[in-house]
């Protein structure tokens, strides 16, 4: 006889992910150029679409995606953590009354003016680089909570990095050095006390500390520079109480040119992009 499997459903949510969305603001000729990229998740009263197969409480993906539309059309889509606790709030107070908890996160993708020489094009735009700005807001019937951020943020310093005294075992074949390259792609989010009212301004605080203490910190490895930049970006701005950084470390090898006669004195290095060492840290205000 086959047993009987009781099944509890502990979890249940749902959104739309990827939801891209371009939007163009027209100031007479000049005109600003705004790409997000949009994922929605809702929690809620979902039990019986799940276990029986009800709908009638599931507020479908593809209406999620239509109302992320229509509020860009209806309000300002900067700063991306505004757009966020907005899109979140609106999730909330459907009148459906199922929704207990929102969450939305928003990645704004780079465009700049096209400039050449000192002409600046009003209408033309440019991709920038691989760094995304980030912003996630959670609402529910308890508490709002945002949380800010930057992914993809390519850094490479030539000087000042170091890497000594680990463990060595049979195992071992690294070498130390006190010259090195150090690269990264940076991934950070920093947690707010409460909503920022001036998002955009402590964004620019946070990111200012980080990357100036990545290129002027005497690193003795990529955790000691990590540290540092939490510490220095939770010292720049009280309105974050926590912050974390992931931070893969980037070989870029020396390449042996003896066979050809020649030295290398750190001066050509082959990059390798896997595999490759990944760096964390959650640092909370003390």
């Amino acid at each position: 006889m086959q047993a009987i499997i009781v099944a509890k459903l502990t979890g249940k949510n749902f959104g739309k992910s990827r939801i891209r969305l371009m939007k163009v603001v027209r100031r007479g000729e000049n005109h600003d150029l705004i790409e997000l990229d949009v994922s929605t998740d809702i929690e809620g009263d979902f039990q019986e679409a799940y276990v029986v197969g009800d709908n009638r409480n599931i507020l479908a993906t593809d209406t999620q995606k239509n109302i992320i539309y229509a509020l860009a059309r209806e309000h300002d889509a900067t700063p991306i953590e505004n757009f966020a606790l907005l899109a979140a709030r609106q999730f909330l107070a459907h009148p459906s009354s199922v929704i207990r908890k929102a969450t939305v996160s928003v990645k704004a993708l780079p465009w700049g003016r096209v400039f050449s020489g000192e002409k600046a094009f009003p209408s033309s735009f440019e991709g920038g680089t691989a760094e995304r700005a980030t912003a996630t807001a959670t609402v529910s019937l308890e508490a709002e909570q945002i949380e800010s951020g930057v992914s993809g943020w390519e850094l490479i310093k030539t000087a000042d990095s170091a890497f000594t005294g680990f463990i060595k075992d049979s195992y071992t074949t690294l070498a130390e050095t006190d010259d090195r390259i150090l690269a990264t792609t940076v991934t950070a989010t920093w947690r707010y006390a409460s909503p920022p009212t001036d998002a955009d301004s402590k964004r620019g605080l946070i990111r200012k500390a980080l990357v100036e203490t990545f290129c002027s910190h005497r690193s003795s490895s990529l955790q000691h520079t990590l540290y540092a930049m939490g510490r220095a970006a939770l010292d720049v701005c009280e309105g974050i109480n926590s912050i974390r950084l992931s931070m893969p470390n980037k070989h870029c090898e020396p390449v042996d040119l003896s066979a050809f006669g020649l030295d290398n004195p750190n001066v050509v290095f082959a990059p390798t992009s896997e595999p490759f060492g990944v760096i964390e840290a959650f640092l909370e205000r003390d």
